[in-house]
């Protein structure tokens, strides 16, 4: 089992969804990261497969510049709760910032 302290390396960015399958995303590099499951015998699913592939190739491509906001954003949503007082809502927020920037 691995040591809970290292984290794996990820493979590198950008991901893209593949040219010869667009239910395939693949890394910087064209190794395929993963494919979409789903049923390829039912042409009504490929739409919503395809946006699957496009949403996830999004978010991991997003995913840095993402956490670097975060981390920009989460003193200021506490300064702001806290000087607003607005209670529980600004707690909500910083409480949802630092959950996204968890390993």
């Amino acid at each position: 089992m691995r040591s809970p302290t290292k984290t794996a390396q990820r493979t590198p960015t950008p991901w893209k969804v593949s040219l010869t399958d667009d239910t395939m995303i693949v890394d910087a590099t064209g190794r395929e990261v993963a494919a979409i499951d789903g049923d390829y015998n039912n042409p009504d699913e490929w739409p919503l497969m395809e946006a699957n592939a496009a949403f996830i190739v999004k978010a991991v491509n997003n995913h840095s510049a993402l956490v670097e906001a975060l981390t920009t954003l989460l003193p200021m949503a506490k300064g702001y709760a806290h000087a607003n007082q607005v209670g529980r809502n600004g707690e909500m927020v910083a409480e949802a910032l630092l959950k996204a920037l968890e390993d």
